[in-house]
């Protein structure tokens, strides 16, 4: 992820995010039996073209486990209250075909496709059909 990301224009620095602590960004998300915590991988700052730094949230997940649905649903609902604060709030998987994917959770199409997703199959469809490549 961080050489994806240091070579995107205006790279300026990287903060890995802890599990916890003070100094963590901590996200909600809904699950059948309450809520979890998602403390999404990376925060990454990039310059922009008038030399503003801003932030974006860089979160790879792996579509198999079974809370991979929920951290999305969850990060992207984080993307509706929040996502003005940050350039990008993106969430990445590798595919079975070894292809890294992203989605854009500031996109309410692809929020909106996220809905009632649940298995690994129909993550990684949402990721074939409204994501791009990273990298």
């Amino acid at each position: 992820m961080l050489g994806v990301e240091s070579k995107r224009s205006g790279f300026a620095a990287w903060y890995r995010n802890p599990t916890g602590g003070q100094r963590a960004l901590r996200i909600p998300y809904d699950t059948s039996g309450g809520y979890g915590r998602l403390y999404p991988d990376f925060i990454v700052v990039h310059a922009g073209q008038a030399g503003e730094l801003r932030a974006s949230i860089v979160d790879p997940h792996g579509q198999h486990l079974a809370d991979a649905a929920d951290k999305l649903r969850g990060l992207a609902e984080y993307a509706v209250k929040h996502g003005e604060a940050y350039a990008r709030i993106i969430g990445v998987i590798c595919n079975r075909e070894d292809e890294y994917r992203m989605l854009d959770l500031k996109d309410g199409t692809i929020r909106a496709a996220l809905a009632g997703v649940n298995s690994q199959d129909e993550v990684e469809k949402v990721f074939a059909q409204h994501g791009s490549v990273y990298g």
